[in-house]
């Protein structure tokens, strides 16, 4: 800064530089996920449905034939979210769902044949 200067310029073009950054680092979009780890209560209730999860035996099972992704952290065992989705997700069938009344239709049908 030279001394003809005028400091209060200087202070404010500064300030413009820090205000710019600031909004910069702002629109960054944030980098850190979601925590991804969760316990075998969690796994339950993603692999069941709304409000009905599957039982912990069901997962232990699972857990014991080492079909499901798991780590053990001490006595716990502990679960990737995003590894037990995918391993859902490829032990899904993507089967039509009929609804209860053609079942019960097929069914009574099958019965007076």
């Amino acid at each position: 800064m030279s001394n003809a200067e005028n400091p209060f310029t200087v202070i404010e073009s500064r300030l413009d530089r820090l205000e710019n950054l600031l909004l910069e680092l702002k629109e960054r979009p944030t980098e850190k996920e979601p925590d991804d780890r969760c316990d075998i209560n969690t796994v339950c209730e993603l692999l069941g449905t709304p409000g009905n999860p599957v039982s912990r035996a069901l997962v232990y099972g699972e857990t014991h034939k080492g079909s499901m992704p798991h780590m053990r952290f001490g006595g716990r065992l502990i679960f990737s979210r995003r590894a037990v989705i995918e391993w859902r997700d490829s032990r899904t069938s993507a089967k039509e769902f009929k609804s209860v009344s053609d079942s019960v239709a097929a069914s009574a049908d099958k019965k007076f044949r």
